[in-house]
Parts: structure tokens; sequence; C-alpha cells
């Protein structure tokens, strides 16, 4: 453990002299884990010793990373940056820690992908940084997958702030938990709201839409997608087969086409 903890320190001081030097090639991806295997990769003289490149655990918590922050506000040749933690063995990220993150963000100009899963980032800390995200204008993707601490009030919170951005940008990754949480909570009594449908659509669809390869594909293959009501001639097979319901034509939509079947029967 103790080796573990060395070996991380050790790393965030060393991205952080990467942040602070500014001299990585224009797009760069930053990752933490990717630089703890470097490290340990050049260890001839067993001062990490006990753990290896293939088994290991980013053991860091909000303190840990303060050396990065200034750093970060100002390099310009980053794109993604990824602190993946290991919340079991040394707490992880927490609100106070993704609140720091935030704040960074706002200055900084070329980061383009923010990567935070496996900490203990919460609904407030969430909120920091999709907000910062909003008004950075630069950042496009934040994955805060297996952040457990985030509710399902938050997730609903988290979209409505996506939904007020009035675009398709941003791709946001939440915990399946709270997901799985808002989904058994449905109530298919209540008319879906604006926020629900942007969260959905999120989900099921994170694309640009206004691309012009996408946007043609969703045009001529999904916009011809549809269902009506099927006639007797239309059903093959003769007496004693199913004929009556509806059918789909264009190969689609099969998921909305088995619930409706299922309602009218």
């Amino acid at each position: 453990a103790l080796s573990a903890r060395r070996a991380t320190i050790d790393t965030i001081e060393l991205v952080a002299e990467r942040l602070k030097s500014n001299k990585d090639p224009a797009g760069t991806t930053l990752s933490f884990r990717n630089e703890v295997i470097e490290l340990l990769k050049k260890d001839t003289s067993g001062v990490y010793k006990g753990i290896t490149p293939e088994r290991f655990d980013l053991s860091f918590n909000d303190q840990d990373i303060e050396s990065i922050l200034e750093p970060l506000k100002h390099n310009t040749s980053i794109v993604a940056l990824e602190l993946v933690g290991s919340k079991e063995t040394y707490g992880g990220l927490t609100n106070a820690g993704a609140t720091s993150i935030a704040d960074a963000i706002l200055e900084n100009s070329s980061l383009t992908s923010l990567r935070l899963s496996d900490n203990n980032i919460g609904d407030e800390g969430a909120a920091k940084l999709l907000d910062s995200a909003a008004a950075n204008k630069t950042l496009m993707e934040l994955d805060l997958d297996r952040n457990n601490e985030i509710t399902e009030q938050g997730v609903m919170e988290l979209y409505s702030k996506i939904a007020s951005l009035g675009n398709n940008r941003f791709l946001l990754r939440l915990p399946e938990k709270a997901l799985e949480q808002r989904a058994l909570a449905g109530n298919v009594a209540v008319g879906l709201k604006e926020v629900e449908a942007a969260w959905l659509r999120q989900i099921v669809w994170p694309v640009e839409l206004e691309e012009a390869d996408t946007h043609k594909m969703v045009k001529e293959v999904w916009g011809s997608h549809g269902f009506e009501f099927a006639k007797a001639d239309d059903v093959k097979g003769g007496e004693g087969r199913f004929q009556f319901g509806f059918r789909q034509h264009k190969n689609g939509p099969c998921g909305v086409l088995a619930a409706v079947q299922a309602e009218l029967l």
C-alpha cells in the first residue's frame, strides 16, 4: 500500500511538471494510469516494490491533486485528461476535488475530454463540473461513471443542465447505478418532461446531429422507420396466423413497436 501511495504521489508530480512545461504535442491525452505504468516500468531499483504495471491501484485524494490545478489552467497542449481513481484504497476525489478541478477548467482553453470515473464525486461536484463545462465551451466530454455518490435526483438535475445548453455537443457519462434507479422509479402514468426527453436522447443517441454525415444517415435510415396497422392480406401464412395489430416498415423501430403492440394486446 505504501509503495502504491508513493508511486501515485510521484506520478502526480510528474503530471504537474508536464502540464506546467506545456511542451507536449498539440492534441495529447494525459492519463494518470498510463503515467504510473511508465513510472513502474522504469523502476529498476525496486523503489516501488510489490507493485507491477499489471496490478496496482491509484490512491490519490483531493489534497494530492492540488499541484496540478494551477498548471491545468494555463496548459494549451493537453486535450484529454484522465484521473481515473481507485476509491476503495484511498478515498478518491470527492465534491471538494471536483470543485477545484471545475475552477481550473474554467480558465483552460484546450481540454475537450475529462474522465473522472471511479471516484467519490457526488451531486454537488458533478454539477460544478458541468457548470464549468458550459461556461468553458471547449470541454465536450465528461466521464463520471462509477461515481456512485451521484443520486437519482442528481442525474435529473445534470441532464436538465445539459438540456439548457441548447445543443447536442456534450457527452456525459453517469453511474449506471443512478441511471437504473431513475429507470425503476419511472411512472408511465406521468407524461415525459422535456428534461427527461433530453436525458433519454443523450443516452440513446449521444452524437452530433449537426454533423453532415450523421444527419444524412438519420434522415435516410432512421427517418424512414415507422409502423402502421396491418391489414388481413398483409399477413402471410394463412389461417391461424396472427392477422391483426401493427407492422413495421424499413426494419424499425423494433423496440417501440414491441411496447405499442403489447399495449394494444
